[in-house]
This record gives structure tokens, C-alpha cells and sequence, in this order.
């Protein structure tokens, strides 16, 4: 099995943030309902105070402390959720980074075949303004063989020689488009940007330790505490 390209696997990374953001505001909309549910909870315990109903009272009470962990939990539940998009977020965005060379070799032959199809329409629309015009004559010359001139009853010119005219004038002027892609060196380009993947690596790898020994700082009573 070929190993996937580098926008396939930039792809999952982007997908994996979507899911995320996803799984957030589902998360986001529990929360909000948790919270409405708990402000009626509210409004029964305060009834049945005001009615002195004991046995109401210690229902309502239950009941809101219940609603109250509950949104306890989720309000938890929201900000990891948010911290895992800032994590998907910056994964994506890094492994862009690490492989933007790779990701624009991908491209080079699609951009290439784009620029093609420049060179192509541009030639097809030149041709078909000469053939608008050799059209015109054969029509004008069946209108004149019974007696109608021509001019007067067809169309000078059809609309577009603003265009036509600044086509042409580019093919002869610039020639070949260029792609879109990087215009300087190849080499020099490909160089820069490994140097930036090393030192982007380099930077990550030291971020992670960093957090390991301060996962290892915080003991294993915290650790217990935040899971």
C-alpha cells in the first residue's frame, strides 16, 4: 500500500480538528441546557420555600445540587474540549509548516496542468474569434447572393474584441503563463524551508519535554486530582 500523500495525511489533521470543534459545541449546548434546567430547579426551590412545604423544599434542594454538578462537570468538559481544538489546531498548522515543500512538490503538476489550460483557452478563444469572423462572411454572402447587403443586416463585430485584443496582445508579449507556484530557485526555496521544518521540530521537541517534567513536577496526588 503506497504511503498517503502529505495533503491526504494534512487532511485527517484538519479533519481532527473539525471533530473537535464538533464534539464542543455539543458539549456547548448541553451546557446551555444544564444551565436553563437549573435555573427552574432554582425557581422550585424558591417556591417551595416561600410555601414552607418541607418535604418540597429538600426535593428542590436534591434536585438543584444535581443540576448544579452537572454543570459542574460540563463547564470541565467545555474548556478540554477547547484546549483539544487549540491542540488540533496547532498540529495542523505545524505539520504544514514541517512539510510546506513537500505539499507544494504535490502540487506543481496539477498547478502545471492549470497553466496549461490558460495557454489552451486563450488559443480557443483567438481561433474561435477568427471563426466568428469567416462565419460572418459565409452568412453575409448567402445574404448577398439574393440581394440583401450585408452590411446593415448582420452584426459587425460580436462583442469581445476588447478581450480578443488583449489576449492576443499577451500571447505575443508574456508568452508562456507563469504557474502558481514559488518563482524563485527551486533549491534555494527547497533549502530555506527545511531549515525552518528542522528548527520548527527542534522547537516542538523541547516544548514536549518541557511539559513532561512538569507533568513529573506536579506528583501523582494532582494527576489523580485532574483525572
Amino acid at each position: 500500500m503506497p504511503d498517503p500523500t502529505r495533503h491526504h495525511q494534512l487532511d485527517q489533521l484538519h479533519q481532527a480538528e473539525a471533530q473537535e470543534r464538533h464534539a464542543a459545541r455539543e458539549l456547548d449546548a448541553q451546557l446551555t441546557t444544564a444551565r436553563a434546567k437549573a435555573a427552574e430547579l432554582h425557581d422550585e426551590w424558591v417556591q417551595a420555600t416561600a410555601d414552607r412545604a418541607t418535604a418540597k423544599i429538600t426535593q428542590a434542594k436534591t434536585r438543584h445540587a444535581a443540576a448544579d454538578a452537572e454543570i459542574s462537570e460540563l463547564e470541565v468538559k467545555v474548556k478540554a474540549a477547547k484546549l483539544r481544538i487549540d491542540r488540533a489546531t496547532a498540529a495542523a498548522a505545524a505539520y504544514q509548516a514541517e512539510h510546506a515543500n513537500e505539499l507544494v512538490k504535490e502540487l506543481s503538476a496539477e498547478a502545471s496542468a492549470i497553466t496549461n489550460r490558460l495557454v489552451e483557452a486563450a488559443t480557443v478563444l483567438v481561433q474561435a474569434d477568427k471563426d466568428w469572423y469567416t462565419m460572418s462572411a459565409r452568412v453575409g454572402a448567402h445574404l448577398a447572393a439574393k440581394g440583401v447587403e450585408p452590411r446593415g443586416n448582420l452584426p459587425n463585430t460580436h462583442g469581445y474584441e476588447n478581450v480578443i485584443r488583449d489576449v492576443r496582445r499577451t500571447l505575443t508579449d508574456v508568452g508562456e503563463p507563469r504557474p502558481p507556484l514559488p518563482h524563485y530557485q527551486a533549491a534555494q526555496w527547497s533549502e530555506q524551508q527545511e531549515a525552518a521544518a528542522v528548527e520548527a521540530k527542534a522547537q516542538r521537541d523541547a516544548d514536549r519535554d518541557r511539559q513532561e517534567r512538569q507533568r513529573q513536577a506536579q506528583g501523582p496526588a494532582e494527576v489523580i486530582t485532574n483525572q
